[in-house]
């Protein structure tokens, strides 16, 4: 079965260990949102690209997080956008990778307001180059998601331009 571009960042179906933690995050001005993530596998699967960022409010704008440490703009409806974290990753041998706080940020309330996705998407290496996706090029996705007010007009609320 191939998947739209389109295809659903809420699924969760793993063969091996993947999943996102601990972010951390209140509604009150300053906070600090912390992320962490881990990955585990035991092995025998090949090479992998991996994929992971944020989905924003519009549903099809992606931060994704890149190999470097830097970011990089995608769309849902582009998979020819999508930019690897780590790419053609060894599965062959079994590995453990834990990446605690990979990602902090003083959240300032000038943000976007809605609905955040955080997804790790392990595909099978050059899936994308095609432009589409199969279920069975899927080797793992893990979403968690949490939502930013709006605090436009809010007494003591900081003065956002956008």
């Amino acid at each position: 079965m191939r998947r739209s571009p389109k295809s659903d960042f809420g699924t969760n179906s793993l063969p091996f260990d993947m999943n996102q933690y601990n972010f951390d995050f209140r509604t009150r001005f300053g906070t600090i949102l912390r992320g962490s993530a881990w990955l585990t596998s035991p092995g025998n699967m090949g090479t992998a690209d991996v994929y992971m960022g944020f989905v924003l409010p519009d549903g099809n704008t992606i931060a994704f997080f890149t190999e470097g440490g830097g970011f990089a703009m995608g769309s849902v409806s582009d998979l020819a956008t999508f930019q690897p974290v780590a790419a053609n990753f060894s599965l062959a041998a079994p590995v453990s990778i834990a990446a605690p706080n990979f990602f902090i940020r003083q959240l300032n309330f000038c943000e976007p307001a809605g609905s955040y996705t955080f997804f790790l998407l392990a595909v099978k290496a050059g899936a994308l180059l095609d432009g589409s996706l199969t279920d069975d090029e899927i080797l793992g996705l893990s979403t968690t998601s949490f939502v930013l007010p709006d605090y436009t007009g809010y007494p003591g609320a900081p003065v956002c331009t956008h």
